[in-house]
């Protein structure tokens, strides 16, 4: 069983992001306030203590990332070119010092700085060349941007070039001002923005564009899915709004992978049946309960498919799809 949807935020790393930030900008920006509180709220364990939890999950490996750093570093420091591509480098670093501590156990999906679209190319190669990683970790939106923004082409175009894998995390959605209470942020407006983000990979040609790129959604593509009737009714190809696409906009869904984290079978099993053999198993740990790994365990077994889809949804998709899987 592969997680291809959990994350990392080690003590040690988020110390080694303080010294970057302390040392780029000044003390000012520092984070040790937010890591150190009693009420951080996840899991900071190293490698060595994530391969124990994994132990006792059953999980053969496990994906990390680090997602959404804007959670942990304010935006006026994080948005400058300079800041953002020294954090994305310390993050990697450490994804592949965990999996160099535990090969075929830990891998990782890198972080970009994408507000430097060169730079953040040129992390890509360093990732995945010499680093040893296995795709890359990006933000549903660039501080409001949106992927397909022209901006963000050299680094997709370089992306393209080695047909990489782009997993995609929500984060600062759309309308977050109306979802201050129920924490209506992460309850609502993550995958919603999963599913903006996504639309907006359909109508404005991104997909044609660059076609092998491997995108995996988050949340079993928010409400991506289970709108195909809306982006079948509502486009129209004469109309100047949309771009010219080659494929009829709901056959893109199949284009794209799904990860199981935070979800339900009865959607696992209708999103099986929109878009095919396109699920992974994923978990969302540590942005969830504790036992977020068994539940998502016994949701996929307890699907009514067949052992051969069932055994794609817990490794086989993965290892097909991830560079450097065994």
């Amino acid at each position: 069983m592969i997680d291809v949807h959990c994350h990392y935020f080690g003590e040690e790393l988020l110390e080694a992001i303080d010294d970057v930030l302390v040392s780029e900008v000044g003390p000012e920006a520092s984070i040790e306030q937010f890591y150190e509180s009693d009420d951080l709220g996840l899991s900071t364990e190293g490698a060595d203590a994530r391969v124990e939890k994994m132990d006792d999950w059953g999980l053969d490996a496990s994906v990390l990332s680090f997602p959404a750093p804007d959670a942990f570093i304010d935006e006026e420091y994080l948005s400058k070119p300079a800041v953002f591509t020294q954090v994305s480098k310390t993050i990697n670093d450490h994804l592949a010092d965990a999996s160099e501590r535990h090969p075929d156990r830990l891998y990782g999906f890198a972080s970009i700085p994408l507000v430097a679209p060169e730079a953040a190319a040129d992390e890509l190669d360093r990732a995945m060349d010499d680093l040893g990683l296995q795709g890359v970790a990006l933000d549903s939106n660039v501080f409001g941007k949106p992927l397909s923004d022209p901006e963000f082409r050299p680094f997709f175009e370089r992306a393209d070039e080695r047909g990489a894998t782009i997993f995609v995390h929500p984060n600062n959605p759309a309308g977050a001002d109306r979802m201050e209470d129920y924490y209506g942020e992460s309850m609502i407006g993550f995958p919603f923005d999963t599913t903006l983000m996504a639309s907006k990979l359909i109508f404005s040609g991104f997909m044609d564009e660059y076609p092998n790129l491997d995108v995996v959604l988050s949340h079993l593509g928010g409400a991506l899915p289970y709108l195909q009737r809306r982006l079948e009714f509502l486009y129209d190809p004469e109309d100047p709004e949309f771009g010219e696409l080659e494929k009829h906009p709901p056959e893109y869904l199949g284009d794209f992978w799904y990860d199981t984290a935070m979800t339900y079978p009865e959607a696992m099993e209708l999103a099986l049946g929109q878009v095919g053999d396109r699920l992974l198993f994923g978990s969302d740990y540590p942005f969830g309960p504790e036992n977020a790994v068994a539940t998502t365990d016994e949701q996929v077994r307890s699907l009514d498919v067949g052992e051969d889809r069932r055994e794609k949804i817990f490794e086989r998709n993965a290892t097909a799809l991830l560079d450097g899987m065994p």
